[in-house]
């Protein structure tokens, strides 16, 4: 039996015998992308590469949703915070900027949703795609959408913001 080589960091190995091949893959716990050893012989260079990079962006994508949801729930609980602690005669001047960080928190909920429609429609027009079936491509719709939520709730967090940081002088 003799070992081929394949990149160690992705826990797999392929061993040999006379004609036929016999595949082995182990996920290692330090990458949790490992890729079988039978997908890696019959994938090219750039195959590879595009599935790589959309796993990439799927993580990204996801790593953007909880910071959007962090930064706006933070603003928020900052602006109960600090009301709570200043007894404050004057609250309802902090209300926009509360508006704004709940708002954020839904919209970046819709993107989450929309973002999940999105994915759902294109496996299903791929595994249509594969049968031979007709279908009808329309992911793109789902996935602007969610792209416009995110941006949306960036955007309600500057606001938040900014109206948070103005009112900030006007409270006694």
């Amino acid at each position: 039996m003799q070992a081929s080589k394949v990149p160690a960091e992705l826990g797999c190995q392929i061993f040999s015998i006379n004609t036929s091949s016999i595949s082995t893959c182990t996920v290692l716990e330090s990458n949790p992308f490992s890729i079988p050893a039978d997908l890696l012989k019959e994938q090219e260079p750039w195959q590879w590469h595009i599935a790589e990079t959309f796993k990439g962006l799927i993580t990204l994508a996801v790593e953007a949703a909880k910071m959007l949801a962090l930064i706006n729930g933070g603003g928020a609980v900052a602006i109960l915070a600090y009301l709570g602690n200043t007894h404050s005669t004057q609250p309802a001047l902090m209300t926009p900027a509360l508006q704004d960080f709940c708002g954020g928190l839904l919209l970046v909920a819709l993107a989450l949703l929309t973002a999940y429609l999105a994915q759902l429609q294109l496996y299903n027009e791929e595994r249509e795609a594969h049968l031979k079936r007709q279908f009808v491509r329309y992911h793109a719709w789902p996935l602007g959408l969610a792209i416009v939520f995110a941006f949306a709730s960036a955007t309600l967090f500057g606001v938040g913001c900014l109206c948070a940081a103005a009112m900030l002088g006007k409270i006694q």
